[in-house]
Parts: C-alpha cells; sequence; structure tokens
C-alpha cells in the first residue's frame, strides 16, 4: 500500500506545483477514511519540495518514485522508495527516510538521540539506525529483494535536509560509525556544499548476513522450499556455526553463553503462542511462551507504555542488555541484526516425512493476522522462519519443537554440531 507513485519527472512537477501534499491527503482520505493532520501535511510539504530538489540537483530523471510505502504487516510508513537500474543494468531500489529536525544531542543508549519533537523531547533512534530497521524489514518480507536469480537490490541512507553539523554533533559520533557505513546520512550541507559527490549516487558493497555464508542463507530457503538453490546439504564448512539444540533450556544457555563473550545474542520463537497486552499486576511482562516447564515472555509490545524498569520498549529489546530476558517476535525481530540467534522453531510449521512435504498448523499460529491468511498461510511462516533463521551474523541455534522437522533437517546437514 502505498500514496503515490510516478516517474522523478511526474514527482518534481507535482511537488514544483505544490500539488504533492494534496495528491497525498486524498490518497490517504481514500485509503484511511479520515484526513492526515495539519502537522503531517506540512511535513509533506517541506520533506517532499527538499528532496524533489535533490532529484533534479543530481539529474534523476528516469526513476520511479514511491511515498509512503506502507511496510507490509504494519502501520509504519516508508518516506521515499526510488527504484531503477544501475550501469550494469541490474535493479536497484534505495529508501530514503526525511526528517526535519534541526538538532540532536547525546542520549545514554548507543542507538538513540535525544531531539525536540513538539514542544517537548524524544529519544528516538538514530535516523541510520531506524532505516536500516526498515531496509531489512523489507527485504525479509517482500519477495522481489529475495526471490529468483536476480532479485532487487535494496539500499537506505536519510535526509535530514534542516539539519547542519556542529563541532560537537551527536549524530556522527564514532558510536554510530558503523551504522553510518551501511546506511549514509545526508544533511542540508551536503546539498549545498556537494562533499565532491552527488547526493545519493553512493556505492555499497552486497552485506550478506551468516558470517557472509550466501551458501548458509540458499540452504535455509532450499531446505524450507521457498526457492531451489543449489545447496541443497549444508557442510558446515562455511565459517557459520548452526547448531541444533535438544531443549529450550539448553538453548537460552548457549545464547546466554554467547553474550558472556562479548558478542550480541537473542532468543527468537516463531508465533506460535499469544502476546499478551496486558502486564501482570507486579507490571512484569506475561510469560506467554511456554513449552512444558520452560516459560519465557515476548518482548514488550510496541503500544506498551509505562513498563517497569528493567524491562526494555520494542525498540530497545535488541540493545538493552535486559533484552535477553525475552523471547523476540517475528514483528520485532525482523528488523535487527546479531552475532548469534537462538530460534525457537514451533508447531504452527511441520515437516511431513511420509508426504515429504510442509505443512500449516494455524491452529498452532499466535499470529491474528497470519492465522486468517488462508491459501497463503505455510507460505507466510516459511518466511517467519526464513527471518528468524538468518538474523545471526555469526551463528544460528535452533530447537525444534517437532522431532520430524528436526530429522528433516538434520538429514540435509553433513555436520553434526549439536548440545548435548
Amino acid at each position: 500500500m502505498r500514496l503515490y507513485e510516478g516517474s522523478s519527472p511526474q514527482f518534481i512537477k507535482d511537488t514544483t506545483l505544490n500539488q504533492i501534499a494534496e495528491k497525498l491527503k486524498s490518497a490517504f482520505l481514500f485509503l484511511y477514511r479520515y484526513n492526515p493532520s495539519p502537522q503531517e501535511l506540512n511535513s509533506w510539504r517541506n520533506s517532499m519540495r527538499a528532496i524533489s530538489q535533490v532529484f533534479q540537483f543530481a539529474d534523476l530523471l528516469d526513476h520511479g518514485v514511491i511515498l509512503e510505502y506502507q511496510l507490509p504487516m504494519t502501520s509504519r510508513r516508508l518516506d521515499c522508495l526510488v527504484t531503477g537500474r544501475d550501469n550494469h543494468q541490474s535493479d536497484n531500489a534505495v529508501i530514503i527516510e526525511l526528517k526535519q529536525r534541526d538538532k540532536c544531542r547525546p542520549f545514554d543508549g548507543d542507538r538513540e538521540v535525544i531531539t525536540p519533537l513538539g514542544f517537548s523531547e524524544k529519544e528516538v533512534l538514530h535516523p541510520s539506525v531506524q532505516v536500516g530497521q526498515y531496509k531489512t524489514y523489507l527485504e525479509d518480507t517482500h519477495t522481489a529483494f529475495y526471490e529468483g536469480d536476480n532479485p532487487v537490490r535494496l539500499s537506505a541512507c536519510s535526509y535530514l535536509h534542516n539539519y547542519s553539523f556542529d563541532q560537537n554533533d551527536v549524530l556522527p559520533e564514532e558510536t554510530f560509525r558503523d551504522v553510518l557505513l551501511s546506511y549514509p546520512l545526508f544533511s542540508a550541507d551536503d546539498v549545498a556544499h556537494k562533499n565532491d559527490y552527488l547526493l545519493f549516487e553512493y556505492e555499497l558493497d552486497v552485506q550478506f548476513r551468516c558470517a557472509g555464508s550466501e551458501a548458509f542463507v540458499n540452504w535455509i530457503n532450499n531446505t524450507l522450499g521457498i526457492s531451489k538453490t543449489a545447496n541443497i546439504i549444508w557442510t558446515g564448512e562455511e565459517p557459520f556455526d548452526f547448531r541444533i539444540i535438544e531443549t529450550p533450556e539448553k538453548l537460552e544457555a548457549a545464547i546466554r553463553e554467547k553474550i558472556g563473550e562479548g558478542y550480541t545474542a537473542r532468543l527468537s520463537a516463531g508465533f506460535c503462542w499469544d502476546w499478551s497486552k496486558e502486564l501482570n499486576r507486579d507490571g512484569t511482562l506475561r510469560e506467554d511462551v511456554r513449552i512444558g516447564e520452560y516459560r519465557r515472555p515476548w518482548n514488550a509490545r510496541p503500544e506498551a507504555t509505562r513498563l517497569p524498569k528493567g524491562i526494555p520498549k520494542a525498540t530497545l529489546w535488541a540493545y538493552d542488555p535486559r533484552g535477553i530476558d525475552q523471547i523476540g517476535c517475528i514483528y520485532t525481530v525482523q528488523g535487527f541484526e546479531f552475532d548469534y540467534i537462538g530460534v525457537i522453531f514451533g508447531p504452527d510449521l511441520t515437516y511431513d516425512l511420509d508426504s515429504q512435504e510442509w505443512r500449516g498448523h494455524p491452529e498452532k499460529s499466535g499470529d491474528p493476522i497470519v492465522r486468517k491468511s488462508k491459501d497463503r498461510f505455510v507460505e507466510l511462516v516459511k518466511n517467519t522462519y526464513r527471518v528468524l533463521l538468518s538474523r545471526g551474523m555469526k551463528g544460528c541455534y535452533v530447537h525444534f519443537m517437532d522431532k520430524d522437522t528436526e530429522r528433516f533437517f538434520r538429514s540435509r546437514m553433513e555436520t553434526k554440531k549439536t548440545f548435548q
């Protein structure tokens, strides 16, 4: 779902004639049945004018432009998505996150900053962190970016068109160096002074998850029946640590051990349990994920407020050390990457060894959206596990609740690494 799509020359014309905000407003009213706020209208006018000027400046006149694209199965919208082909005629797309803010100051976390919003200040994700999550999410949920022989290559950046860096500015600090290299941030100064390059004409090395092991990602896609690849068997020769672990308790212990060694790591699970909206009377999260005697809560819901001390917000779950005490839900996990990921492969998707096919079990799903997807249920749940299994850069440890599914995975492995 999107509010606007067209060619870059048409977008420039609509912006120059002051029509773009009205077109977005009309599309918004048609889709949502209420008008956008005056603040959002003003934001569209200012930000779309700024990015339109960049397109003209950089002579981007043979591209496609999509505005306010709603990410699948969420309420979040991308500000701008530009499509086109590179010098090798390969399909490319770039997410551009647009910000009107003109100043920020440091925050205690290593992924957030403090910025004025209205008449107060609020802790928000660094723009590069935010747009990086959007990129990862879109890559994981839209088949154009992972299916076929030549999927669309996706990049992302942010443009703070009112922002000028000062001498001690927080945004380009060393803390954010790695994320800025992956997801560049441009300010008003970049347009004004060029910095020896045209805005948005940058090259990014193709980054594979899983320690650069494209073979592991291909093996997962093949094993789940998402796409046919050359990697039918996982040999363990790649520099990636994949293990099957026999109990959820041992899985959690293995992930905590990696954290103790200084790695980033989290636990996740298929959406096979309800995600409680209510907290316990003492303010703690309800232990929705239950496997025998093993019980853990999901991460906090995105809309949760007044969480007690010690429970991180959903946006901070991946970074706050206390996030290890909760299980990551697919809608939270898919925006992040870790050194190691622990995955509980639930009973909503199982492999039938007799018929040799994957079977979906909507009655075992806790996801109200996917549960009602009827003929698409198996496809969507396969994608859930593809996302979860590919969150680790160095390793992935899995506990299978269904033993036939575990046997099927083992039958496609030559390595026998496991925890006893």
